[in-house]
């Protein structure tokens, strides 16, 4: 049975019937310093890795005390533990995150799903798409040859840990991103040029230092698993938030808040929201209940210069991703907030 899927434009549905191909996979390690980053999150990272510190400093989206922190975080770590990919060995030593890249064969169209599992060392963290107040923001790109089209990456729910300055959305044991990879000729009809599947990484893995982890994936075509890598992709997209019905959620700015609502009887403890590019949002308080909702007072962080008034006008919609924490899965929705 195919795996449950999130909806709305962060979190596409399924296509319908398509039949689950046979998975490829290849496993990397990572170890030593990298030479590049490049682009990351909201910041620009030095190219070199000596300059690591630079990086940790302009991520942050908080005053500049988090700054500070972030780069003495970065100051006391040991030598040899930043990362990049080593040799591609299936075995080779990780000091603190194993990668591995999974990917099914292209099915229909072209179509093909895969997984990137991050296995952590005990006692170590790594962050959600929207770090939080601490956190190191994580660049996946994956991609699969010249007619690579839409890819969508999606997240298991994240937690909240740390305090104050050191609180951050994230992961605190191993973790699978699933992601779906569209070619442009999908639509067409026309056989997809592919190659391989492959993925620049990038993500931040803290304990009491903060180590920057980069690795350049590839699963080549053809290299097809013995099944294992079939039921790790379902299992990742099983993971996955339960997408609710529309109308579930309603979403509206007042002033430095977005007031998120659920209605119906779920017990639901926090709420997550991701927005479009320049728009962060806060952790929220106690939930509040409300003709016959749950509503969530969130704070809005940061939103762009020209959103920089009271409450948005007439017609200006906000395409939000919000994920409620219930105990189990999570549940998603796609609302727009005015």
């Amino acid at each position: 049975m195919a795996p449950r899927r999130p909806s709305g434009p962060a979190f596409p549905p399924a296509t319908a019937a398509e039949p689950r191909p046979r998975s490829r996979d290849i496993r990397y390690d990572i170890e030593e310093p990298g030479p590049c980053f490049g682009p990351i999150g909201r910041a620009e990272a030095g190219r070199h890795a000596e300059r690591i510190t630079i990086m940790f400093a302009t991520l942050s989206r908080r005053p500049a005390s988090l700054a500070l922190l972030a780069v003495s975080l970065s100051i006391l770590g040991p030598a040899g533990l930043a990362s990049k990919a080593l040799a591609f060995g299936p075995e080779s030593a990780s000091p603190v995150a194993d990668l591995r890249l999974i990917a099914s064969e292209p099915g229909p169209g072209g179509r093909i799903e895969g997984v990137l599992r991050i296995d952590l060392e005990e006692g170590w963290k790594t962050y959600w798409l929207d770090p939080g107040p601490s956190g190191i923001p994580p660049r996946i790109d994956v991609a699969a040859g010249p007619d690579a089209g839409t890819t969508t990456l999606f997240a298991p729910i994240p937690h909240r840990f740390g305090e104050d300055l050191a609180r951050a959305n994230g992961y605190d044991a191993d973790v699978d991103l699933p992601f779906v990879l569209e070619p442009r000729t999908a639509k067409t009809g026309e056989k997809a040029d592919q190659g391989p599947v492959t993925a620049e990484v990038f993500i931040g893995v803290c304990r009491e230092i903060c180590v920057p982890v980069q690795a350049s994936l590839k699963a080549e075509s053809g290299e097809n698993g013995d099944g294992d890598g079939d039921g790790a992709i379902a299992a990742a997209f099983e993971r996955l938030p339960v997408p609710l019905s529309p109308g579930t959620v309603t979403a509206r700015i007042e002033g430095d808040s977005l007031l998120v609502g659920l209605s119906g009887t779920r017990s639901v403890s926090d709420a997550f929201v991701l927005g479009p590019k320049g728009w962060y949002f806060g952790e929220p308080g106690e939930p509040s209940r409300s003709a016959g909702q749950t509503v969530f007072r969130v704070p809005i962080e940061e939103r762009p210069k020209a959103k920089a008034k009271a409450d948005a006008g007439p017609g200006d919609a906000l395409p939000l991703e919000v994920l409620f924490a219930d105990g189990g899965k999570g549940l998603s929705a796609t609302v727009e907030a005015r």
